[in-house]
């Protein structure tokens, strides 16, 4: 007699089928695990004999996550692009008139010491990766006499006190190289090198002429160059034409790609030019800067004037592309015997050059820092120091009179000048009056 069976509505496995599902239930993990444990361990092997290392370089390395999911740790070896930077610090003219030099004389100490001179700025200038002037004043030696104006001749004193002082580089092509004639003009240079200063703008030899000042700093080179619109009239010999690099486009460009072909990442030009004492760039200076910035240069600094000319960021597109650079078109006087407010009001230029990876170099900010060349008189004797012009009695007004001029050139300048905010004025020059003096 057939079993008689019920519909339940439920599904009931043959007893066959349910041994078979007990044991993969008991089988499968095991695998599993054992899996799990070839994947971990199974890459690894021993070391071998001959090398007495494991060699790591093709495992992969995986963890167990809380889902059992092996997770591939992200390579190491990846780095950020390597940033470098160099600090860039300029002045003006170094003018030595005679009652100067004859203010460093020590009679204790029979020498010329014009270390007292610089002492409040050094601290500033120790900052600097690269720290230039403009020796305008001929260093040509003692037996020349030493004299100020029209024919300066400085005693070599004053390299040694502008190296302690920070400075690193002296420009010399300026309009009194030749003042001490043409072997007055090569001692020059000769006396600035045997102090471990670099130097450019005179040459003496046609190699020396043809060279490229070339200064590596941080992993970057930069190139210093330095031309003067002429000598005074005094002519160039005719057996050394090369004598002081003079300003002409066309040599400059070649100088300019001649530095970039032996690795310069930057350029960097001093130009001896411009009006004397007039405060703005003629349109010739302009268009002389916009040229080279256009040919190559990163940083223009003027000269010549003895009074501040602004800066300006000046940007060009030119046939192989987009060109930036940035500009001072005169520093004025970084020390003279020039008295008046203008000409003893001078600065300290600062541009921070940077490169990132394989990137060109760009201007990552500037600053300005003006300067006043204090001249006191005690008991009948002149003495000369080159102080911040925020610590001259009284002061306020004029710092915000010359940050106003030097920077009027420059869109949203208290964005980009940390002396704007150092005085507490972050704001446009073309705000100034409204936003930083708080007025109506």
């Amino acid at each position: 007699m057939k079993r008689r069976t019920e519909h339940t509505g439920r599904f009931r496995c043959p007893p066959g089928v349910r041994f078979i599902a007990r044991w993969l239930m008991f089988v499968l993990p095991v695998a599993m695990a054992i899996l799990y444990v070839g994947l971990l361990f199974g890459g690894r092997g021993e070391p071998s004999a001959t090398s007495g290392a494991v060699d790591d370089r093709n495992v992969m390395t995986v963890e167990a996550s809380t889902h059992h999911r092996p997770a591939i740790e992200p390579p190491n070896d990846f780095d950020a692009p390597e940033v470098r930077r160099v600090t860039v610090l300029a002045v003006g003219d170094v003018l030595l008139h005679l009652p100067v030099t004859q203010a460093a004389w020590d009679p204790k100490e029979s020498r010329y010491r014009f270390e007292p001179f610089f002492e409040p700025v050094r601290p500033i200038l120790k900052d600097g990766d690269i720290v230039m002037a403009n020796m305008e004043t001929p260093v040509a030696g003692a037996s020349y006499g030493y004299h100020g104006y029209p024919r300066f001749n400085g005693p070599e004193a004053i390299i040694d006190a502008l190296k302690w002082a920070g400075f690193n580089v002296l420009t010399t092509a300026n309009n009194h190289a030749l003042d001490q004639g043409p072997d007055g003009a090569s001692n020059t240079r000769t006396h600035i090198e045997a102090r471990g200063l670099w130097t450019t703008g005179i040459a003496r030899s046609a190699e020396e002429a043809e060279d490229v000042l070339m200064i590596e700093k941080n992993g970057l080179k930069t190139a210093i160059l330095a031309y003067t619109y002429g000598t005074n009239g005094i002519p160039l010999p005719k057996d050394r034409p090369f004598l002081v690099k003079q300003i002409d486009p066309e040599a400059m460009r070649r100088d300019i790609t001649l530095a970039r072909a032996r690795g310069a990442d930057a350029v960097v030009v001093s130009l001896h030019f411009g009006t004397e004492y007039v405060d703005e760039p003629s349109a010739d200076q302009r268009n002389l800067v916009y040229g080279l910035i256009a040919d190559g240069a990163d940083l223009v600094i003027g000269s010549h004037p003895h009074v501040l000319q602004p800066i300006e960021h000046v940007a060009l597109d030119t046939p192989g592309g987009r060109r930036e650079g940035w500009v001072i078109y005169s520093l004025g006087n970084f020390i003279s015997d020039q008295r008046g407010t203008k000409r003893q009001t001078g600065g300290i230029f600062k541009a921070v050059l940077e490169k990132s990876g394989m990137n060109s170099v760009r201007v990552a900010s500037i600053d300005f820092i003006p300067t006043w060349a204090e001249l006191v008189t005690s008991a009948g004797r002149r003495t000369y120091r080159v102080i911040p012009l925020e610590e001259k009695d009284g002061a306020a007004d004029e710092v915000e009179r010359v940050l106003e001029h030097v920077f009027r050139y420059v869109e949203n300048a208290g964005a980009v000048m940390p002396a704007l905010r150092a005085i507490g004025r972050p704001c446009g020059v073309a705000e100034w009056s409204r936003l930083c003096r708080g007025g109506p």
